[in-house]
């Protein structure tokens, strides 16, 4: 069975990722990683076999446990860290 963690399934891009995984790929055993709990009972709604990681990009530990659960992790997600005159988009 192969284990996918995707970030960024409630935004536009990868929002479409989850849909082509489940879509072509209904085997694959899916977990994604949101920090909003309405957006995942939608996503929950649509895709019931999917699993929810509650989180955000700041617990370094959960996201290190669950990538350590998957055979792939997809990240499509936006980060934005700002510290002074600095900021950084990744």
């Amino acid at each position: 069975m192969t284990r996918i963690l995707l970030t960024g399934a409630s935004g536009y891009i990868g929002g479409d990722v989850l849909h082509l995984l489940k879509t072509s790929h209904p085997e694959y055993e899916c977990s994604i990683l949101l920090r909003d709990s309405g957006k995942a009972a939608a996503i929950s709604k649509v895709f019931p076999d999917v699993r929810v990681v509650l989180g955000d990009l700041d617990a370094a530990a959960l996201i290190e446990d669950e990538a350590a659960k998957a055979d792939v992790v997809i990240s499509k997600t936006i980060f934005v860290y700002e510290k002074g005159d600095m900021t950084l988009i990744v």
